[in-house]
């Protein structure tokens, strides 16, 4: 059998073990700079990074998608000029998608209630 306080003493240690890493959720992570940085300024940070991802990453794949084109059809710049355009247009739609919180849900909606007229109970519902 195993004492109650031993639990104790394990919760005690390992909280302190928290605050000395930095890694408890209510204290803040120490940067490299030795500042120290909230929540908050994270979120907002991985948000910035996020929309650079999608900037860069959306342009990248018109790009080599308007070269392959070019040197398959032999169509040069033109490939390159229209797919660079459509990445840039995909880029800012997903910029869109991610600052508007939208992307997490199936069909990129919002949960709107349906314009169906709500089933009150079973009794009315079999004539």
């Amino acid at each position: 059998m195993t004492d109650n306080h031993d639990f104790d003493d394990l919760n005690t240690r390992l909280k302190d073990a928290e605050n000395r890493s930095g890694l408890s959720k209510d204290s803040k992570v120490v940067t490299l700079d030795g500042e120290k940085q909230s929540d908050e300024s994270r979120k907002a940070m991985s948000r910035a990074f996020r929309i650079g991802v999608e900037m860069v990453s959306g342009l990248a794949v018109g790009c080599i998608f308007g070269l392959l084109i070019d040197r398959y059809f032999d169509t040069s710049p033109w490939g390159l000029i229209i797919f660079f355009f459509l990445g840039c247009g995909a880029s800012i739609l997903n910029v869109f998608r991610a600052v508007k919180g939208m992307g997490y849900k199936v069909g990129y909606r919002d949960n709107v209630p349906s314009q169906t007229p709500e089933l009150h109970n079973d009794d009315d519902n079999r004539r």
